[in-house]
């Protein structure tokens, strides 16, 4: 386990953000008063970008030094340091990532200094339709991956990976943020949006690794074959395919229970 920041380094990195996560999908409050004590209630930590430990979360050889000075610091809450540090997100939440959210957060920060929070208070039927319309954006990537060309020889379509891609960005170019038109001031809503918008860009990393073979459409609308592996299917593919798999089916257990809470 990397040894914690510094309690200086940890107090700056808090103060740079305005105590706020600085996942800007998150942006949540890190501390507050404890209910039945003097004592402050805490929820924010100081994650390193760049484990010192070799088999840690994007571990790079940086020198003690280097993993301990606030460069490689950022603040976020409990549940977001959990996140990104988990083994095997190290490909969705990168150095470069975290680099970005700290920046972001700062300046969030830095623009909010000042001036009165706000809490927005949002209207239930129009939530309702924010959440209608994005169920509307996942039944498409499902419906790619009830084709026969996916079923019978595990050939993603173009399509396919072009709305992972589209979906694990929030199914808008400016990506999945609160100024994305589909995200839910309902918090409720929202966590259940957020893990799907997870998943997906879990499933977007995961393609990335390997060059597929893919359906390409023909200037007469049809769809043409073309195999872009380096090399014949082998054991490795084997595995790498099971783990697609798994994926899949959380994104599809995950779309599901989204369906579910909006239609009950």
């Amino acid at each position: 386990m990397t040894t914690p920041f510094r309690p200086s380094v940890r107090q700056a990195l808090w103060t740079r953000v305005g105590g706020c996560c600085s996942n800007p999908r998150c942006d949540n409050v890190t501390l507050g008063p404890a209910i039945g004590s003097d004592d402050p209630l805490r929820t924010g930590e100081a994650a390193h970008i760049h484990s010192f430990e070799e088999n840690g979360p994007r571990y790079c050889g940086m020198t003690f030094e280097e993993c301990q000075d606030i460069s490689n610091g950022v603040w976020l809450c409990r549940r977001c340091h959990k996140e990104v540090d988990l083994k095997g997100n190290e490909h969705v939440f990168t150095a470069d990532k975290l680099r970005r959210w700290k920046d972001q957060a700062e300046e969030r920060a830095y623009a909010r200094a000042g001036r009165p929070l706000q809490s927005p208070v949002f209207d239930p039927e129009k939530e309702r339709k924010r959440a209608l319309d994005f169920i509307a954006e996942l039944g498409p990537i499902s419906d790619e991956f009830f084709r026969s060309e996916y079923r019978n020889g595990r050939i993603l379509t173009t399509k396919a990976i072009q709305r992972i891609s589209f979906g694990s960005r929030g199914f808008q170019g400016w990506g999945w943020n609160r100024d994305n038109p589909l995200w839910s001031h309902d918090d409720a809503i929202w966590r259940k949006q957020n893990d799907v918008i997870l998943i997906l860009e879990q499933i977007n990393a995961h393609i990335s690794k390997k060059r597929w073979s893919t359906f390409v459409g023909d200037e007469y609308g049809c769809n043409r074959f073309t195999d872009a592996r380096n090399s014949p299917l082998s054991d490795s593919d084997r595995v790498y395919a099971q783990q697609l798999e798994t994926l899949l089916k959380q994104y599809f257990e995950l779309a599901d229970e989204f369906r579910s809470y909006i239609y009950r």
